[in-house]
């Protein structure tokens, strides 16, 4: 208590009182337990993520706090956000830098009185959207102006009329984005999209169908949606993870088409493989899920709208361990890309430079390929939500440290109930699912070797 009071500053009585108040926001199989020459320990189960302790922390965050009561609340002033934050108005000034730290990661500013966050608006969009995600659960509901069934129903419509599944962690995304946006409509806040996006989003089959949807769902909340509105939503569902119910068939069908439509470019494709192969020593000519992620790739800096991408990217986290961990396969990619750019300097479709997100992706495909090379697939149940590519990284990576003991089952997963998995002992899941229908084992991002230990007590 006493190295707690003098590490934060303050008082015995208000580490207490805080205490107190933590202890009545805890799961019910969590406690605090302040014992003799041990301090402060959090206890919990065996399998319990630490999802949840990272929710709590960021959720109560003066941080998050903060850029909540400026969206939700009438707070124009610093005096009254003191109010809200239960602090003095010269406590809050460095709560204020951190916010402005924050924002500017998307290039965007905090203006003083009035408060208000400035910048483009789908920039704000996305913040608001990546910050409620670090601060809920997939089973919280943050939006007591919109209630989730209504939203959901919305998704639900969206799949049935498209013939897709969206993937378990894009409902949620689709769920929090779709609230924030109409949030941020109410307040009269505008997209604006460059008019060739614009028109590539309207010709999409997509539009008339989500077009349809929103009329459907929001006239309840008497929210009318602008053409560009629906254009933004329609580039925010194809930017999210979904699949057809044959995703094999799917992905067949959208080379076809790609190649129909943009033979030229098909062919340019071609090349880049061909160079890939050249740096790697390992055929991937006739790898299609290869050759399908470099046209998502392509689509997605066709809608110039990079940021929106960010949806369903890679997060960085993962991007820097396959830089760390595979230095010369992401040099190998980077290499590779920028000899093809060199090739093609007077196509205007294929974008200067990759990102290192892109370049992770397609470096983890090919190290995955390369992995299994060396060992058999095995099965288990694995739910993540960094991306395709990482999913096949971790089931090379853990069928070769558990060889035979493990074997994955390739499932899309849209949902987990019951009935849908009958014959799956456990999951391994890296996003937080709170079920109580299957064991789940929590792992990190990047597995650690306490990751591998609770995996090996359920074999």
């Amino acid at each position: 208590m006493k190295e707690l009071s003098l590490h934060l500053e303050c008082s015995i009585r208000t580490i207490k009182r805080d205490i107190a108040v933590i202890k009545d926001s805890l799961p019910k199989e969590w406690e605090i337990e302040i014992a003799m020459r041990k301090g402060v320990i959090l206890k919990k189960n065996l399998y319990a993520s630490n999802f949840q302790s990272d929710f709590l922390c960021f959720k109560y965050s003066f941080l998050f706090q903060t850029l909540k009561i400026i969206m939700e609340k009438n707070i124009q002033y610093i005096s009254q956000l003191a109010d809200a934050l239960y602090l003095s108005v010269s406590a809050v000034y460095p709560v204020l830098k951190q916010v402005d730290e924050y924002v500017n990661k998307y290039s965007l500013s905090l203006k003083r009185n009035p408060l208000e966050i400035k910048g483009d608006e789908t920039q704000i969009i996305l913040m608001y959207y990546e910050l409620y995600l670090q601060a809920y659960s997939i089973n919280e509901w943050p939006f007591k102006e919109y209630s989730k069934e209504c939203i959901y129903e919305w998704i639900d419509f969206i799949e049935s009329s498209l013939g897709i599944q969206f993937h378990i962690t894009s409902k949620q995304k689709l769920s929090y984005l779709i609230p924030i946006f109409l949030r941020r409509k109410k307040l009269g806040k505008h997209v604006y999209l460059e008019n060739d996006t614009f028109e590539r989003a309207k010709q999409s089959r997509f539009y008339t169908e989500i077009s349809r949807g929103c009329v459907r769902t929001l006239k309840k909340y008497n929210l009318y949606l602008t053409k560009g509105d629906i254009a933004f939503l329609t580039i925010v569902v194809d930017c999210s993870k979904f699949i057809y119910k044959d995703t094999e068939k799917h992905i067949q069908q959208c080379i076809y088409i790609f190649k129909q439509n943009n033979q030229i470019m098909f062919n340019h494709i071609q090349v880049f493989i061909a160079l890939l192969e050249d740096k790697f020593k390992v055929c991937l000519i006739n790898d299609d899920k290869l050759l399908f992620l470099i046209i998502e790739y392509l689509k997605r800096f066709s809608y110039q709208l990079q940021s929106l991408s960010k949806i369903e990217n890679p997060n960085g986290l993962t991007s820097k361990y396959i830089r760390d961990k595979y230095p010369n396969a992401f040099q190998q990619v980077r290499d590779a890309y920028e000899e093809w750019v060199d090739l093609n300097t007077n196509i205007k479709n294929i974008p200067k430079k990759m990102s290192d997100e892109d370049v992770a992706q397609i470096a983890i495909h090919v190290e995955a390929i390369k992995l299994f090379c060396d060992t058999q697939s095995k099965k288990v149940l694995l739910v993540i939500g960094e991306g395709d590519a990482w999913k096949q990284y971790l089931i090379a990576l853990l069928s070769n440290i558990f060889k035979d003991k493990l074997v994955f089952v390739d499932k899309f997963v849209t949902d987990i109930e019951n009935n849908t998995l009958k014959d799956i002992d456990f999951i391994i899941a890296t996003i937080p699912l709170e079920l109580d229908c299957y064991p789940v084992v929590y792992i990190s991002t990047i597995p650690t070797n306490r990751d591998i230990e609770t995996i090996s007590t359920l074999l």
